[in-house]
């Protein structure tokens, strides 16, 4: 009996793509059990790890950060689980500021200032950085007077006898320390003026060129002036149109008494 021939093997990608696919639910099956026992194993065991930190800063309400709180990470031991944990519900370090503080504070950090969560079981070893410095706008509120910066326009025959008085006097301003700094008073907005009487006018601030904010915003504003009665001119008609003075009594042709009188020829007889 003659021997049957031989199959040719196939090529080493089928085979290869035959042998990952055969039986592949178990094969599957067999390596996510494997995963799992990994992770029970792992998560028994002590292990160490650097995790984020949260700064809670509790400030006054006259205070708030102007930047961002630098990152802080801390260096934790304990089971595998108990760190699987720190990833969702971060272990916290808390700082109270009040209004007095200065505009910028550095805080130094230590392993104790770590409060981890109650629920895990873990110790702090380190922290990174050992310090954070902290930039805040402390808001300071206080009286400023107000200024002018009104171009004043006269209406006609009204003449301004003093500067221009305001009411109120001062308003309210609220703004962080620095911008207070800059502040001696608050201008009006510069905007023209007519004074057409002695009424007075509600006029704008311009707080804004401060970054503060101003209240109340309008001021009424009033402007002391008088109005000039125009004198009319001396009627010059009537003058020239007046009678002469009349002469004095006497003689018509005789001088007045008292004066001398020239002499006279008189007819020889």
């Amino acid at each position: 009996m003659a021997p049957s021939p031989r199959r040719p093997r196939p090529p080493l990608p089928k085979r290869l793509a035959a042998a990952a696919t055969n039986q592949l639910p178990l094969k599957l099956a067999a390596l996510f059990f494997s995963f799992v026992l990994w992770l029970a194993v792992s998560a028994e065991e002590p292990t160490d790890e650097w995790v984020p930190v949260r700064v809670s800063v509790v400030t006054d309400s006259a205070v708030s950060l102007s930047e961002p709180v630098p990152p802080v990470r801390a260096f934790v031991i304990g089971r595998g689980r108990e760190l699987l944990k720190l990833y969702v519900s971060e272990p916290t370090v808390h700082r109270t500021i009040d209004d007095g503080v200065r505009d910028s504070v550095t805080i130094p950090l230590k392993p104790s200032d770590v409060t981890l969560p109650a629920w895990v079981d873990a110790d702090v070893r380190e922290i990174d950085p050992s310090s954070i410095t902290l930039h805040f706008n402390v808001t300071v509120t206080r009286k400023v007077p107000v200024r002018s910066e009104l171009r004043l326009r006269v209406d006609s025959g009204w003449r301004i006898v003093g500067d221009p008085r305001f009411d109120p006097e001062s308003v309210t301003v609220h703004g962080t320390r620095q911008a207070m700094r800059s502040i001696g008073a608050i201008p009006t907005a510069a905007q023209e003026f007519t004074v057409r009487d002695t009424s007075s006018q509600m006029v704008p601030l311009d707080a804004k060129r401060f970054g503060v904010q101003v209240e109340p915003e309008m001021v009424r504003v009033s402007v002391p002036a008088v109005y000039d009665v125009p004198v009319a001119p001396a009627d010059s008609a009537a003058h020239s149109t007046a009678s002469p003075k009349p002469a004095a009594k006497g003689r018509v042709g005789h001088a007045h008494r008292g004066e001398p009188q020239p002499p006279t020829d008189r007819p020889t007889p």
